[in-house]
């Protein structure tokens, strides 16, 4: 499957999947789009999933997704960089069991707000995704994972970070010979060394 970074809007992306986190409260673009659910008429608990589960609906008036994914995850000040790995693992689990035809995705990148390194936080999800495609509980179908970045300076950093992570944006199995050494060992590693790395709160 391919991962790229898209300069925009998640919302106004035509894509199968717009995926989404709930950590027991709302926030940021999960709020938008729930206010927007719930104005259409859905019920609050089919769209709040306890952590580690999964909600799929229909997409409101407004999103050009075909569907949203609510992937419930713990609190947010609980949320690390090993969460986020998880995270991102699991929306792909949860795709495959709910949406096993899904070919385009699309999401944002988690932690960049409330504190956590934009690098190590897409590291993170790199390395959940890589997870899921190594344990063959990926979608069979999934073609694009598309990260939606409205800061232009940010969508630039997460490009060049990209082209480190997987030159050329395919993400391989992990002995594919088209996923480095160099690679695989960041992947492996992102989420489970990142606290041990040096911490500045600004």
């Amino acid at each position: 499957m391919r991962i790229e970074i898209v300069q925009g809007d998640a919302t106004k992306m035509a894509v199968d999947v717009l995926a989404l986190k709930y950590a027991q409260e709302r926030f940021g673009l999960d709020a938008l789009v729930f206010e927007r659910l719930i104005a259409a008429g859905h019920i609050s608990d089919r769209l709040s999933p306890a952590p580690g589960e999964a909600r799929l609906v229909s997409s409101p008036p407004g999103l050009l997704a075909r569907e949203v994914l609510f992937v419930g995850t713990g609190p947010l000040g609980s949320l690390d960089y090993l969460g986020i790995r998880v995270l991102a693992r699991n929306i792909a689990s949860a795709l495959s069991r709910l949406v096993p035809l899904v070919e385009t995705l699309v999401l944002t990148v988690h932690g960049v707000n409330y504190g956590l390194d934009e690098a190590e936080s897409f590291g993170a999800m790199i390395a959940g995704f890589a997870d899921a495609v190594d344990s063959a509980e990926a979608p069979k179908h999934l073609r694009v994972i598309s990260f939606a970045e409205t800061n232009p300076g940010r969508a630039r950093r997460l490009q060049a970070l990209l082209i480190q992570l997987l030159p050329g944006g395919l993400l391989q199995p992990a002995f594919s010979a088209d996923r480095s050494a160099n690679s695989r060992e960041r992947l492996r590693s992102v989420g489970y060394a990142s606290e041990s790395k040096p911490h500045v709160f600004v």
